[in-house]
């Protein structure tokens, strides 16, 4: 297993231990603990490139710890009351539809063609960044800062567009891949 993996089985473990560090609302560590596994899903795609060592393990894990981060935080902060349950339920609801695209694909054996979409990376970055402002915010005594709505706004309209185009994008790999009917 190269280094690019092991960040990401690193992230994939660490995932748990942020959102019941959120859920203890010792959001303190709970941010440091984030802001780390936000720098290593960076790290892990620039190494994977630079070091031409992209796997198909690799191509699975990094999407899967992402999305177990996000969705566990998420998940755990909504619990918290620090963001609204919607919100949270739209962003788990998202990443579902994505995976039940792309697991469908590989059981009717239309192959694993799909690629990511740039709105895709787009809402990670921004779900990861309103994550870590909102522990940033709740770890300061008396709140240092209230975040930004145009920040929850960014995140719920690039989740649902990256949802669409994701659904679209499964629709049209499933049509180019139809078998004829006898």
């Amino acid at each position: 297993m190269n280094l690019p993996n092991l960040l990401c089985v690193l992230r994939l473990l660490l995932a748990p231990i942020a959102a019941v560090l959120i859920l203890r609302n010792e959001t303190a560590w709970a941010a440091g603990l984030f802001a780390t596994c936000a720098i290593t899903d960076a790290v892990d795609g620039y190494l994977a490139r630079r070091w031409k060592q992209i796997t198909l393990l690799g191509q699975m894990l990094d999407p899967l710890a992402d999305k177990a981060l996000i969705n566990l935080s998420f998940l755990a902060a909504a619990a918290g009351g620090y963001l609204p349950w919607w919100l949270a339920l739209l962003v788990l609801g998202r990443d579902i539809l994505i995976l039940a695209g792309a697991v469908s694909s590989r059981i009717f054996g239309l192959g694993h063609d799909l690629l990511p979409l740039a709105i895709g990376k787009i809402s990670t970055f921004l779900q990861m960044g309103l994550m870590l402002a909102i522990l940033i915010a709740a770890a300061e005594t008396p709140p240092a800062f209230v975040v930004p709505n145009s920040l929850v706004m960014a995140v719920t309209i690039t989740t649902v567009a990256s949802g669409l185009l994701y659904a679209v994008s499964w629709l049209m790999h499933l049509m180019r891949h139809r078998q004829p009917v006898p």
